[in-house]
């Protein structure tokens, strides 16, 4: 935790908006232990709220656009690619398309 509190004193709004935008891409990296830190220190008068806040939601707008560009790139190809991550890929693609139109 020593090793979290530090990285945020030292980078602040940089590592809270690379961990938001990593987990918002969908990297197993939890952000809600870095934005508890981040606002305890908020709290303590070590960070700014105004830009802790502003780099967590910019990393978690970015990390939407990102999938929202690549879906409308390749929507199609990675939604089976997701598909077949599912236990059961069987009409997968077609229910999450019937859903989404």
């Amino acid at each position: 935790m020593n090793a979290l509190v530090e990285a945020l004193r030292q980078h602040g709004a940089i590592f809270v908006f690379l961990n938001v935008f990593a987990e918002q891409v969908g990297l197993p990296m939890p952000a809600t232990p870095t934005l508890i830190v981040a606002g305890a220190l908020v709290a303590r008068g070590h960070l700014d709220i105004a830009v802790i806040a502003a780099a967590m939601m910019v990393g978690s707008l970015s990390a939407d656009l990102t999938w929202h560009a690549i879906g409308r790139r390749f929507g199609r190809r990675v939604l089976r690619r997701f598909c077949q991550l599912t236990v059961s890929d069987d009409g997968c693609v077609r229910r999450t398309e019937r859903a989404y139109e």
